[in-house]
């Protein structure tokens, strides 16, 4: 006996069938498990984000001035090192000229 493709071989695949769309039915139900949206630093989809208060602002501003006189902190030490290794480059070639 053949069978077209789209008829089932028993009966006991419609009930497998419709136990499949209940799980799928009843895992809907539960919690979202899209954790894409709920990645962490990502806003929860359909909230304003709270304003910043003044306090916000100034703790905001505060640290951005730590950040940017340890970022020049970094720069002049770098500048000064490189100064520090000219002079020792040319101080090396004066002994290699006196050899």
């Amino acid at each position: 006996m053949t069978l077209a493709p789209d008829q089932p071989e028993s009966g006991a695949e419609p009930a497998a069938t419709g136990a499949a769309s209940a799980a799928q039915h009843c895992a809907s139900d539960s919690a979202p498990s899209d954790t894409t949206s709920q990645a962490a630093g990502a806003r929860p989809s359909g909230r304003t984000p709270m304003k910043q208060t003044v306090e916000d602002e100034a703790l905001t501003a505060k640290l951005l001035a730590a950040a940017e006189q340890e970022l020049r902190q970094f720069v002049e030490r770098t500048e000064r090192l490189a100064a520090e290794k000219q002079d020792i480059t040319d101080q090396m070639k004066e002994v290699m000229a006196e050899a």
